[in-house]
Formats: C-alpha cells, structure tokens, sequence
C-alpha cells in the first residue's frame, strides 16, 4: 500500500515535470503531437484547447495499424487518425509532407509523398462554428499548417529521434511544445534531449488530467521504461516496439529522409 501510494503521489507528480509546462500567455513557434493510440483523442483536444493559433502542427510518422476506418473502408495508421482528428476540431492545411512521410496516396487527406510543398493546397480544414465556449476560437481561419514528420519509429524513442532530426533541418523554428499525456511528460522529453544537438526552447502542453496518469501500474510502468531506455534497450526486440521495426525499412525511411531534406532546402 505505501509503494502504490508513493507511485501514485510523487512518482507520477515526478514524471509529469509541471516546470517544464507551457506557461499561460507563452507561445511557441510549432506544436508537436506525441504519438500515441490510447490518448490521441485527449491530447488532440489539448492542442484545440490553446488560447492561441499553432502556425504549425507536427505529427509522427507512427506507421502502427489503428481502428477502422468507415469513410476510408480500412484500418488507418495512429498518423493517418492523428491527420483526420486535427483536421476536424482544429482549423488548419496540410501544407507539406515530408517524402518520408509514407502515407498512402489520398489517405487520411495527406498529399502523397515527396509532393511538392504548396501551401494551401490538400485543404483538411473545416472553418469551425461558432463555439461560446470558446469565442475567439469562431472566427479563425484555416492558418495553422499540419505537416508529418518524416521517419520510422515504434516507439518514443524513435518518434523523438526523428522529430530531432526534422527540427535539426528547420532553424526557423526556435521553439517547440510537445503535447502529449501527463505520465508520459518526463520519458519524451528524456528522449529528445538524447537526440537533440540544436538549441531549442522545449516546452510541454499537458493533455487534461485522467485516473490513470496517477495509477500505480501505469507510472511503474514509465519508470521502469525510462529505466531500459537509459540501459540502451529502447530498440530490443521483447522490451519495446521499437525492437521489431525492419532494418530495411528503416534504411528506405533514412534515404527517404535525405531527399527530403534537399526539398525543405528550397521550401523553407
């Protein structure tokens, strides 16, 4: 009872590192959202949330099977949900994908990959109604870009390996928030300070507080993943997701990356 207690008290306040939330009237110049199943639909509405308009949102590249899909007729990926859900509660343009983006072609409302970058194009965006809840909210217009990033990953640790990467390529954004849920806060940012060489302001937006940010199985279970992931383990097959991705997939998504790279040279 005194270890489930300790887990659910300071072990989870610990893994939610609340010094390094967004403040109130702070803004950055993209917002990341975290990939993840389970908690996509709390963490999409956190994005939605924002008192301020995102000029741009990045989405993971996670290749992961999700639900069904009754308007497309298939299982979409966790991206390919991710692409829809934004799309439908926050106004915004797929206004590039990466050439290691991988989508399928007209799937989820993305342009097809290596598509050439042009802005207001592939229009995802439906101008929300009027919302007295959140009234300033009514009449923004479709501003915010939505792009994905290139890379493969199964997991957090590839997923914050290849957002490092892209916004190694991009100077021009000298911020970024990464949205995801409050048990997961402390493990992504590790994991990106791991990859990250460039200096970037890192902030954190909280997806809204749920029973099980503080159960005890739940916050062992971030601890004792920080815990591999600092032994090196975070891509073992039998310990992560990240285990089991494909060698020759990954170097198809790596040349894939490099010619994306040349593109973004001209867009940006």
């Amino acid at each position: 009872m005194v270890a489930a207690a300790g887990l659910a008290g300071p072990g989870a306040t610990w893994l939610q590192c609340r010094d390094r939330w967004l403040a109130a009237g702070e803004e950055t110049d993209a917002v990341y959202l975290v990939a993840g199943e389970r908690d996509q639909d709390r963490r999409v509405a956190a994005i939605e949330a924002l008192p301020w308009q995102p000029a741009l949102i990045l989405i993971g590249n996670d290749r992961q099977e999700s639900i069904w899909s009754r308007e497309e007729q298939r299982n979409l990926t966790v991206a390919e949900w991710a692409v829809k859900k934004i799309g439908e509660r926050v106004a915004c343009r797929v206004s590039n994908v990466g050439g290691g983006a991988a989508q399928r072609e007209g799937a989820g409302h993305s342009a097809p990959p290596n598509a050439s970058p042009t802005p207001g194009s592939n229009d995802i965006a439906r101008r929300p109604a009027p919302d007295t809840r959140h009234p300033t909210r009514s009449t923004r217009t479709p501003n915010t870009s939505l792009q994905i990033v290139p890379g493969v990953f199964n997991g957090t640790d590839g997923e914050m390996e290849a957002l490092a990467e892209y916004l190694e390529l991009d100077t021009g954004i000298r911020s970024v928030a990464l949205v995801t849920s409050p048990f997961h806060i402390r493990r992504v940012l590790d994991r990106f300070g791991v990859y990250s060489d460039r200096e970037i302001e890192v902030r954190v937006v909280s997806a809204a507080a749920a029973w099980k940010d503080r159960a005890p199985w739940i916050v062992l279970g971030e601890m004792l993943k920080m815990a591999r992931d600092r032994m090196g383990l975070s891509r073992t097959p039998g310990l992560s997701r990240g285990g089991w991705l494909m060698e020759g997939e990954r170097e198809s998504e790596q040349k894939a990356t490099k010619e994306t790279k040349k593109e973004r040279g001209a867009f940006w």
